[in-house]
């Protein structure tokens, strides 16, 4: 079932402590706030373990997961009911430190990305550290996302494998082609009223990974895009 399945991400919520700060988030045009609820969550991981998944779990799409309340206890059960996963954190920081980082490797994180946007910042990152592993430390410039709908035609027909080899569920439960459609345009189902199976054999969702995975870059979106998830 999830077969071409390499990262299941969770979008918590869109939630970001940096986000009016960076004009540039997709965030920073969000007027009201959405929470993935706890059910959903869970649905997802437990699917995932019926279906012994052994890629990626990742708890952010655009919003900053350590600073939702729930985190450990989704890490842990993550951890409990998906032995075999990278359990993959993506952080701007704030608020780390290498006692919480310990704790997040106990609880069961397995990899961590940590964007830095001040470089005091990223030489304190960079100074994270544990037997598990030393986090991949970025000094970020935010990028265009704004302008996914509108940039001009790339014309590529390089193959990209979404919607299914990264499954986004958004912060309202919306299965999603891929992270750069952040306005949710594209969206395949909702596990809030399915099960993630039938989203997953929607013939809509094999028809466009079909046609994409063969490069055929047939939606608006992706003819903007040059990507290859």
């Amino acid at each position: 079932m999830l077969r071409q399945t390499k990262r299941i991400t969770l979008e918590l919520s869109n939630i970001c402590n940096l986000s009016q700060a960076h004009t540039k988030c997709p965030l920073h045009l969000e007027t009201e706030t959405r929470i993935l609820p706890d059910d959903i969550v869970l649905k997802v991981l437990q699917f995932a373990s019926s279906q012994k998944f052994a890629g990626r779990i990742a708890f952010h799409n655009y919003n900053e997961p350590l600073i939702d309340r729930r985190i450990e206890y989704f890490i842990s059960t993550a951890r409990l009911l998906c032995p075999a996963a990278d359990i993959y954190i993506c952080t701007n920081g704030t608020g780390l430190d290498q006692e919480y980082l310990d704790r997040l490797v106990r609880l069961g994180v397995t990899n961590m990305h940590i964007s830095a946007y001040r470089k005091v910042d990223y030489e304190r990152f960079l100074k994270l550290k544990t037997p598990a592993f030393i986090p991949d430390v970025e000094l970020m410039i935010l990028d265009d996302t704004l302008e996914a709908y509108t940039r001009p035609y790339t014309h590529s027909s390089a193959p990209c494998f979404a919607p299914l080899n990264e499954l986004i569920i958004s912060r309202d439960a919306s299965v999603l082609l891929c992270c750069l459609d952040w306005q949710r345009k594209y969206v395949f189902g909702n596990v809030a009223s399915q099960s993630l199976e039938e989203v997953l054999h929607s013939k809509d969702i094999l028809e466009t990974y079909t046609r994409l995975s063969k490069g055929d870059r047939f939606l608006d979106i992706c003819k903007r895009c040059n990507w290859t998830r």
